[in-house]
């Protein structure tokens, strides 16, 4: 049942024959004594899932970025460093794939 919650979720549940609240955070499941801690210790886990979410997706463009650039002095123009970067990113994607056994 547990499993069914999402991070930054909340409820009343019965541990070691107690009832006490249950917070799903981003490391597993803690357990607190009344509401408000389990309320606080939610907004709290939402507010660090969106903070590694955007961190992540920040430094993937900025790998990105790195690399057009870095490329750009051996290629006539950024459209044709993107062009390539298209086809190695389908490439990979393909090759993934086959090593899930997927087609």
């Amino acid at each position: 049942m547990a499993e069914e919650h999402q991070i930054g979720e909340y409820w009343h549940g019965l541990v070691d024959y107690n009832w006490t609240w249950m917070v799903r955070t981003n490391s597993g499941i803690v357990t607190r004594h009344c509401k408000e801690d389990a309320i606080q210790t939610a907004n709290v886990a939402k507010l660090k899932q969106g903070k590694e979410q955007r961190s992540r997706r920040e430094s993937f463009q900025k790998q990105v970025e790195f690399l057009m650039e870095d490329m750009v002095e051996y290629y006539e123009n950024l459209d044709d460093v993107a062009e390539d970067v298209k086809m190695w990113v389908g490439d990979y994607v393909s090759w993934t794939a086959q090593e899930a056994g997927r087609p």
